[in-house]
């Protein structure tokens, strides 16, 4: 089992991006329930605010864990419909990050090193909600359940 994240933010992306591939509250937990459908893709959780759209996976295999998920968002947000473009060409606004550099970033963005006004502490309220959201619609299991409980504790005591 590996960790992976997938990730548009707005440090790759454009507004003009960004604003298409967001999830809204209600479509969530049909998103994460299909994303768990997919070859591949065991757990995860989806973070989805103004600055990012970002997935955290357990896969069974990364190059197969990257593809399909790439493939679920080009489906989700009907890229080539929304864009004229291929799914080759989404590519350069996705970050991959596997093992210790997605858990990492995962730490990042909790205590708020990786957003627009460093340090601020908003996106882990919506750090937490993301991640109960998947755990109520179970597709979190041992490793996201464990990565993200560590996230939010860390993030509470740089936070105070």
């Amino acid at each position: 089992m590996y960790l992976l994240y997938v990730g548009v933010t707005h440090r790759v992306a454009p507004l003009s991006i960004l604003e298409r591939v967001h999830f809204s509250d209600e479509e969530k937990k049909e998103a994460l329930l299909k994303l768990k459908e997919e070859k591949s893709i065991l757990e995860d959780v989806i973070l989805s605010t103004c600055n990012r759209t970002e997935l955290y996976l357990v896969v069974d295999q990364l190059h197969t864990g990257r593809y399909y998920s790439k493939h679920f968002l080009a489906d989700w947000f009907q890229i080539p419909d929304w864009f004229q473009i291929d799914i080759e060409e989404l590519e350069p606004y996705l970050t991959f990050k596997e093992g210790n550099e997605a858990l990492e970033h995962l730490f990042r963005v909790s205590i708020g090193l990786d957003s627009k006004i460093v340090g601020e502490t908003q996106v882990l309220g919506q750090l937490k909600q993301a991640f109960l959201s998947a755990q109520e619609t179970g597709t979190t299991g041992i490793v996201l359940n464990q990565a993200f409980r560590q996230a939010v504790t860390f993030a509470k005591r740089m936070h105070d």
